[in-house]
């Protein structure tokens, strides 16, 4: 019953926003009483939390996955931009439900932390970085990458998706000191090889896609 709680919620997170979501709604899309649902979480916010650290668990999973085709750091970190502008491109009312999440100030600091401990725990990313330039970059691709999406979805700024993951890609390849032709070209590189690759991956809807998938070698 516990997963039937958090998929009636995130449909309900996704299609209503998290403010609108009560949890007569949740209860009655997941076919239990009150009751119950508090047996397995005290209140809103608790599903939300534990819907989150999910997301947060995926999302792992999807980094390495796609960072591992690449030996250079460049292209990982190039790959990982490119997996998820795609995946909040493509889904807008996931953007603007993570981006509603976000608000929250104890699960904001939550996300940071865990998103901070799993990037520091890849051998490509500099081992220097103190724990707060790490929350500041992160805290600002969020920030910044969220307003553009809902931007972009709402029709507000006419270009193509692929216009805005260049642009991601290359301002934080030139934030680690990669110069502006070399940024362009590694950018160029990732779009190309995996456009049509990610959508046969079908991975934003699939939680079993790695055991599922096969590697696409995209050489």
């Amino acid at each position: 019953m516990k997963d039937e709680i958090i998929k009636a919620a995130k449909e309900f997170f996704l299609e209503k926003g998290i403010k609108k979501t009560t949890m007569i709604d949740i209860v009655k899309k997941a076919g239990t009483s009150i009751g119950n649902c508090y047996f397995y979480f005290k209140n809103k916010n608790a599903i939300l939390a534990e819907i989150v650290n999910l997301e947060i668990n995926e999302f792992r999973d999807k980094i390495e996955y796609f960072a591992n085709f690449y030996s250079d750091s460049a292209r990982k970190i190039a790959s990982i931009i490119y997996l998820d502008m795609r995946e909040h491109l493509d889904s807008p009312k996931f953007n603007d439900f993570i981006y509603e999440a976000m608000q929250d100030e104890h699960i904001r600091r939550h996300v940071t932390l865990k998103v901070v401990e799993l990037i520091k725990s890849f051998s490509f990313i500099d081992k220097e970085l103190t724990n707060m330039d790490s929350e500041l970059a992160i805290m600002t691709y969020f920030n910044s990458s969220s307003y553009i999406i809902q931007e972009f979805s709402r029709g507000s700024i006419k270009t193509h998706k692929n216009e805005i993951i260049r642009f991601f890609i290359q301002w934080h390849l030139r934030a680690l000191g990669i110069l502006k032709d070399e940024s362009f070209n590694i950018a160029e590189e990732i779009i190309k090889e995996w456009e049509d690759k990610y959508d046969k991956l079908e991975i934003h809807n699939n939680k079993n896609w790695i055991k599922e998938k096969k590697h696409p070698n995209p050489e």
